[in-house]
């Protein structure tokens, strides 16, 4: 996949999916709660692959950004890292947490 994956679909999300539509970024995948699946494929309408877990990615995007708060960090962090995929962060206060911080360091160095 080439192309960004996008880690929630709320309010920043939508934005990086609208203000990237026409440019050389494209939004390959988001992933969403499981809960959230079905609206967020409502809302898409086939522009990207939508899953639950990162691993459902039917191709290994170029980038990760997550876009929907600590929890989702916590929850996807490690496991985008593991699998070779660079992650931006937009809950950078979330690296306060050592702890989490230490888990991503980690991760990141797998």
């Amino acid at each position: 996949m080439s192309g960004t994956l996008l880690v929630g679909f709320g309010a920043i999300g939508r934005w990086l999916l609208e203000t990237n539509q026409n440019r050389t970024t494209k939004i390959g995948c988001v992933l969403v709660r499981s809960q959230r699946m079905s609206e967020t494929r409502e809302i898409l309408k086939g522009r990207a692959q939508v899953v639950s877990d990162i691993r459902e990615l039917d191709e290994k995007p170029d980038i990760a950004i997550e876009c929907a708060g600590h929890s989702a960090l916590k929850m996807h962090g490690s496991a985008i890292l593991q699998r070779g995929i660079d992650l931006g962060l937009i809950s950078a206060g979330a690296l306060a947490d050592q702890g989490l911080s230490e888990k991503l360091l980690q991760s990141a160095a797998e």
